[in-house]
């Protein structure tokens, strides 16, 4: 059943306790991260690009943590697992304002990637779709909303308290702010599966019209026929072009924009105004997902993504500017709303978790190197122009 003695049914608390802990993890640990480096590398002596490394290490636990997918959130005992994590990713985190060595840096940088990463898009890319048959993607936009919403609360916190403070108390501050945040929820509202509650995922009877709700979970490819599927490596190509674009999007804003004139605080307030239209662009599309189906939310956020590149080409005329809200509205959204639905559609629910890590792992590889492509180009004309040209043509691609 849905629900018992007409509640509420349990999985929107789910959902609500993704919004909260993608707000205070991803809004603490990914969002503010380059809020960071330049105070660092002030008082420590080191370059930016070496502080900046930590980036890098955490971008790669996300996506080596993608590829384990199948193995670590298929385990019937994750939710122990978490339980554990977000104490870790705590400490961790705040033992980042003890640092006086590059070594010790990554190496905690190593710590609270992994960490980070399991209460992260993958993590909760499972757990919603286990709640869920029907209103997955309203279910797991609101859900993914919460990293939206804490960029924008975080990053904001992050740049007054080190102005105030410093970045060693900052992250004392900010560590505190995510131990507060996310335990309650992950100890005591955070169910993996609707059977830990004695429920059935939402729109199970519906969908099942009598098949046995445990038949629902030996639906669909199994994970090494899903390898040699010309879908699977379709999705993944298409899935990469489109991030590449939106990650370009949102990377290049704030010294884009700033080279064409506009002043900086004017740059960082569209950088702000892009994470608020990234939460709304959350919500939206997965809204979209439900009622519309995938293929035109997909068709949506590429020609989102195509006008975002153009509200950048053509940055200087300030109306377009409108349009780089849109690209990261509802084409930034793709990755983390769209992409998990459409691969449950695709190759159903029997290793869902070991292909969508794959698919994400192999997604957020190319994000990976994207910033340095972006900056080589610039070294060599003085302008990200061309890489807006030529993703304008990987958006229509994909």
């Amino acid at each position: 059943m849905n629900t018992k003695n007409n509640k509420l049914f349990y999985g929107w608390y789910v959902v609500l306790a993704g919004f909260v802990i993608m707000a205070a993890n991803v809004g603490i640990v990914n969002n503010c991260s380059s809020q960071f480096i330049k105070p660092i590398a002030a008082e420590l002596g080191y370059s930016r690009t070496a502080v900046a490394m930590h980036q890098t290490i955490i971008s790669l636990c996300y996506t080596s943590v993608s590829f384990l997918a199948g193995k670590i959130f298929s385990r019937k005992d994750l939710g122990k697992i978490l339980k554990v994590d977000v104490f870790i990713v705590c400490i961790a985190y705040f033992s980042f304002s003890f640092v006086h060595s590059l070594p010790v840096f990554y190496l905690l940088s190593f710590v609270v990637g992994v960490c980070y990463t399991m209460l992260g898009v993958i993590s909760f890319s499972v757990i919603i779709p286990n709640w869920f048959v029907e209103k997955r993607g309203k279910a797991i936009g609101l859900s993914f909303m919460g990293s939206g919403v804490g960029g924008m609360i975080f990053n904001y916190l992050a740049g007054h308290w080190i102005m105030q403070y410093g970045w060693r108390v900052t992250y004392r501050l900010l560590a505190l702010c995510l131990f507060v945040i996310t335990v309650p929820f992950v100890l005591f509202v955070l169910k993996v599966r609707p059977s830990e509650m004695g429920l059935e995922p939402y729109g199970a009877k519906r969908l099942q019209s009598g098949v046995p709700i445990q038949e629902l979970d030996r639906n669909g490819m199994c994970f090494k026929d899903a390898l040699r599927a010309p879908s699977f490596w379709m999705i993944c190509i298409a899935a990469a072009m489109l991030g590449i674009c939106t990650n370009t999007i949102m990377q290049t804003i704030a010294p884009h924009l700033s080279d064409i004139g506009y002043t900086p605080v004017f740059a960082a307030t569209m950088v702000s105004l892009s994470m608020g239209a990234l939460a709304l662009g959350k919500f939206s599309l997965g809204h979209l997902c439900d009622r519309a189906g995938t293929n035109k939310a997909t068709m949506l956020s590429c020609i989102s993504a195509a006008l975002g590149l153009l509200g950048l080409l053509f940055g200087g005329f300030w109306p377009m500017l409108f349009f780089i809200l849109v690209g990261n509205c509802l084409g930034s959204a793709f990755g983390s709303v769209a992409l998990p639905i459409i691969t449950q559609n695709v190759f159903g629910y029997r290793d869902y978790a070991a292909i969508y890590g794959v698919v994400s792992g192999l997604t957020s590889s190319v994000a990976i190197i994207n910033p340095l492509i972006n900056s080589f180009v610039y070294d060599r004309t003085g302008s990200y122009n061309l890489c807006f040209i030529v993703l304008l043509a990987f958006s229509v691609l994909s």
